[in-house]
């Protein structure tokens, strides 16, 4: 069924990049359908990004372990340290002559060992993501991979639930430039549409949105939320119906899906594998 939506997807919107996911409420499993969506891509040959947008729930984090550790250049930076001329003449230094940053700094008498060393260890403490990213610091240095071929992640980093307050279009709207440079595919786990500022800031920015709405979920709620979303200009591609029982699939027409059940036999899945991706 994932393979069947990211189809439709490719086929109604040729030209889509960035896909925005939501949902009318929390545990609709828009995390869920992000990674989903992301691994099939991946599977079908794209180069994908998948980027936590709720910095709040921060669910693709925590679900894919993701963690980038701050770059070594950046904590300099920040340290105080060393002045700006210093760090940029290091740094042409160490791509001179292929060494680490760390022992350009030394070289030159910047830094000494200790001072070094206490610095690597603040950047290796200090993790970063999304709101780094939107902030300005170098995409690369903020994705990491997520063990699966074609597929990464923009995290939250150390970001916390309040820093969603300094969170603008423009800012995110540089971030979703740099990763149609550098990805084909993007997909934007947010929180939900009524009740986040970054859902209706990424639905706004990004090429289409897919809504999913689980059993249970208030139809007050998810009728209020498409309407939420096509207010701020939103494209949305479709909604997805998620926690469906037999009942609901039996009913929906999927032959593929009953013809499987009539094929029998199992898939071997590994279980490890299983619970971190879904």
């Amino acid at each position: 069924a994932v393979n069947h939506i990211r189809t439709l997807l490719q086929i109604n919107g040729p030209s889509d990049r960035v896909f925005s996911i939501t949902g009318p409420a929390a545990g609709s499993g828009k995390s869920s359908l992000t990674v989903a969506l992301g691994l099939s891509f991946a599977a079908s040959g794209n180069r994908v990004l998948l980027i936590d947008g709720d910095i709040v729930g921060a669910g693709l984090t925590r679900r894919l372990g993701a963690v980038v550790a701050q770059p070594f250049s950046e904590a300099v930076r920040e340290s105080g340290r060393v002045s700006a001329p210093d760090l940029d003449e290091a740094e042409a230094v160490a791509l001179q002559r292929g060494v680490s940053l760390a022992d350009a700094l030394i070289a030159n008498g910047a830094l000494t060992s200790d001072e070094a060393a206490s610095i690597a260890a603040t950047a290796e403490d200090s993790a970063v993501g999304v709101m780094d990213a939107c902030e300005g610091l170098a995409l690369d240095d903020c994705v990491a991979p997520s063990g699966i071929p074609r597929l990464h992640v923009l995290p939250v980093g150390n970001a916390r639930p309040e820093d969603a307050g300094l969170l603008s279009p423009k800012s995110l709207r540089r971030l979703l430039s740099s990763a149609r440079e550098q990805y084909d595919i993007a997909l934007i786990d947010t929180g939900p549409v009524l009740g986040s500022l970054e859902a209706s800031m990424a639905a706004a920015e990004a090429d289409a949105t897919v809504l999913i709405v689980s059993r249970g979920d208030s139809r007050k709620i998810a009728e209020r939320s498409l309407q939420h979303l096509r207010e701020v200009g939103a494209s949305v591609r479709g909604v997805v119906f998620n926690h469906a029982l037999d009942d609901d699939l039996s009913d929906s027409s999927y032959g593929s899906m009953v013809a499987q059940d009539r094929r029998g036999g199992t898939v071997a899945v590994d279980p490890a594998v299983a619970a971190r991706f879904g």
